[in-house]
């Protein structure tokens, strides 16, 4: 029924911020939460994707965008595909949709850049562990934590999220 979004008020690291916006879905009672980057651009059909995705495979702890700055996860974009406008990113969003639908890859590792999570999952994995301090590797953490609790984490081979990088830390 809706959805809300969760924005620090300041910045505490990554961890640390995406940790409060985990803790305000489980307050609310979703069953689903996205973590997202300030730097993203989501094509029109991601998020959908990603939900059809996380739904379809009832053992995933995650589930993540293709994108254009998130190595392993990155599509090659030539200079003549400047991906920076909501339009391309909806055209490659469209395009990655009708060729791959809600088909997905297991990969070793979620990217929180814009990674959709269970909220049940938390419960059993937790949140990210702030030791990171203003980020990098918690995901990797995480992901790791839900790989050994039995959990899959997968990449939305249909859903594309722009990412710029370097502009959320």
């Amino acid at each position: 029924s809706g959805a809300v979004y969760y924005r620090s008020p300041r910045n505490v690291g990554i961890p640390r911020n995406v940790n409060l916006g985990l803790a305000t879905a489980q307050r609310l009672g979703y069953e689903y939460v996205v973590i997202s980057n300030s730097d993203v651009i989501y094509a029109q059909n991601s998020v959908e994707v990603l939900l059809n995705v996380i739904t379809a495979n009832p053992r995933a702890a995650s589930v993540t965008a293709w994108s254009t700055n998130v190595a392993p996860y990155s599509l090659p974009n030539g200079a003549e595909l400047y991906v920076e406008t909501q339009e391309v990113a909806d055209l490659v969003g469209a395009t990655l949709s009708a060729e791959f639908g809600n088909t997905a890859l297991e990969i070793p590792a979620g990217i929180s850049f814009a990674m959709m999570v269970p909220v049940e999952v938390l419960g059993v994995v937790g949140l990210m562990d702030p030791v990171f301090g203003r980020g990098y590797g918690e995901e990797s953490d995480w992901s790791a934590r839900g790989t050994n609790a039995g959990y899959d984490h997968l990449l939305a081979q249909g859903a594309f999220v722009h990412h710029a990088g370097r502009g959320s830390t």
